[in-house]
């Protein structure tokens, strides 16, 4: 299934005019200049737009890329590049994503969630690498699925500059890790599935043995990722040990977590899942999944090549077989019987070997995760007062009619306009990610303010106008970034193929491009309220707010 986007026929992305780039990107970007930062900010797109400058040179080689059939996509490693692999923050937890799976009618163990989850992820993988998954779809239109090749057998490779993901060989066996121990686990014996009761009581296992706690390496994992790439070496050099311990990490198929702790609220379990103590987790892994002494689980991917659309379809059979699961007499380690645990032989335990350089590194990485004291705040909560039917009874799309009360909440909260950020799907393109756009524009500014100040300005036909004005200026937006014609991944791109040799041009020096990057506030609106509890990821400014939406129709 290396390239599902062809078989699909789907359209080559778009290369948007750099003209009309350079025209949405000062449109976007203007409430937030005063006048003499808008007159600077004119002045450098007017000099990267001009003819025969560099802005042109640049946007001759996407076009080329464009036009390079050996290139699927002309966007997607530049993309990739810039917004992931070429960043050096640590991926832990910047750059991770997670969805933390909804709850059934019967509780589970920690060793039953983890049998339910390795078994229905395996079954899953599966059917991908047997290409009968059918296209996932968005408002009727099929969806580029080449993204769920780096789903399994994946990992991030920290690399000086610019990090590497790799696909390893597709082996049936997975990574257990618990108290610094890693656990190999197969999935597949001589073409026989491991059955659901050895799977259980394997996890039982792992689980009641008692073993000492094996040294925090993967807390290393969660460094900067130029110390990291040079730290890797350090730790594989140690021994062959180490070196056979990293390559079989690398080559699982996914990873299982199993945590202490038991979350029971949002906020408790976005805490746990995403911003736990980083020995929990390989933070290069693309794929893991955290279990919870009380059976909370979660998926938790690396970014650098997946996105929260990649796993729409694997969520979906998880939230299946978790809410469908039912224990049986006869069957071992259930809930009500958790002493009864077969005879499975527990697989070899790992750990690796440090010496006191390593274990500084390690102490060094544990202390600064803590003192950034990453913690986060979730609320989750159904409005019904109206919804998707009220806003088209007032001629607005319910989407665009619920940004514009996020905007005004936001007014409201900062005290001041945020540049604000909702990201669009582009899987309708081959290849295609995510692309995000600005959604404060002028009108929408005005809209908010005239509503805050409305007890002392603006009458109530004059605000209905201008709440149309907004909401039809956002849908307009939308629409154009969905086909395509956004600015933010094609202003990335531009800046992708700026040569070593050439100057930084101005447009990307000057102060409005810098302080409109996403950072406080992001939204979005993918559907998986049916199919997680709660989902997101963690922004570098600790003050962000991220808004996940969807519009129901009035109940």
């Amino acid at each position: 299934m290396d390239e599902p986007s062809a078989e699909l026929n789907l359209p080559s992305y778009p290369l948007p005019e750099l003209n009309d780039t350079l025209e949405l990107y000062l449109q976007s970007v203007r409430v937030f200049c005063s006048d003499e930062e808008l007159r600077q900010t004119s002045y450098a797109v007017g000099e990267f737009g001009k003819p025969g400058g560099l802005g042109e040179q640049l946007q001759e080689r996407l076009r080329k890329r464009a036009q390079n059939p050996q290139v699927d996509n002309w966007l997607y490693d530049l993309y990739n590049s810039h917004l992931y692999l070429n960043c050096r923050a640590p991926i832990n937890p910047f750059q991770h994503f997670f969805g933390s799976h909804i709850e059934g009618s019967v509780r589970h163990s920690q060793a039953t969630r983890a049998a339910i989850i390795a078994i229905t992820a395996f079954r899953f993988k599966q059917r991908l690498a047997a290409e009968t998954l059918v296209p996932d779809l968005l408002n009727e239109q099929p969806l580029c699925m080449s993204s769920l090749h780096w789903l399994f057998n994946t990992v991030r490779v920290p690399k000086i500059g610019t990090d590497e993901i790799r696909k390893l060989p597709s082996l049936d066996y997975i990574v257990v890790l618990r108290q610094g121990c890693y656990f190999k686990v197969a999935l597949q014996k001589e073409q026989e599935h491991v059955s659901f009761a050895d799977l259980e009581s394997l996890f039982h296992q792992i689980l009641r043995s008692t073993y000492e706690t094996g040294p925090a390496v993967a807390a290393l994992t969660a460094d900067d990722r130029d110390n990291w790439a040079q730290v890797r070496e350090i730790v594989k050099g140690i021994s062959q040990q180490n070196h056979e311990l990293v390559d079989m990490i690398d080559g699982a198929a996914f990873m299982i977590c199993l945590d202490e702790g038991c979350p029971s609220s949002s906020t408790e379990r976005t805490n746990q899942f995403l911003l736990n103590e980083p020995s929990t987790r390989w933070s290069d892994k693309c794929l893991q999944f955290v279990i919870c002494s009380n059976g909370s689980s979660a998926s938790v991917c690396e970014h650098g090549l997946l996105d929260g659309g990649t796993l729409q379809q694997l969520n979906e059979s998880l939230k299946d077989a978790i809410t469908e699961y039912k224990p049986v007499s006869h069957r071992i380690g259930r809930v009500d019987n958790v002493d009864s645990v077969a005879a499975i032989a527990l697989p070899e335990r790992h750990t690796f070997l440090v010496n006191i350089d390593v274990q500084s590194h390690i102490k060094r990485v544990e202390e600064q995760f803590r003192a950034k004291n990453y913690m986060t705040e979730f609320g989750h909560f159904q409005y019904t007062k109206f919804g998707g039917t009220f806003f088209r009874t007032h001629q607005c799309a319910p989407k665009t009619g619920f940004q514009l009360v996020i905007q005004l909440a936001s007014l409201l909260y900062f005290g001041y306009q945020q540049p604000s950020w909702e990201t669009v799907s582009m899987r309708t393109f081959q290849k295609g990610r995510v692309d995000i756009f600005q959604t404060v524009l002028p009108s929408v500014a005005d809209f908010c303010t005239a509503i805050r100040d409305a007890d002392r300005s603006a009458s109530k036909p004059t605000l209905r106008r201008q709440f149309h004005e907004a909401s039809k200026n956002l849908t307009t937006t939308l629409m154009r970034v969905s086909r395509g014609g956004g600015f933010a991944a094609h202003l990335y791109a531009l800046q992708e193929v700026i040569r070593k040799d050439e100057d930084t041009p101005l447009l990307f020096t000057d102060l409005t491009y810098s302080k409109t990057r996403p950072a406080k506030l992001m939204t979005d609106c993918v559907q998986w309220q049916d199919v997680l509890q709660e989902g997101g990821f963690f922004m570098q400014d600790l003050e962000h707010v991220w808004v996940h939406y969807e519009v129901r129709d009035d109940r």
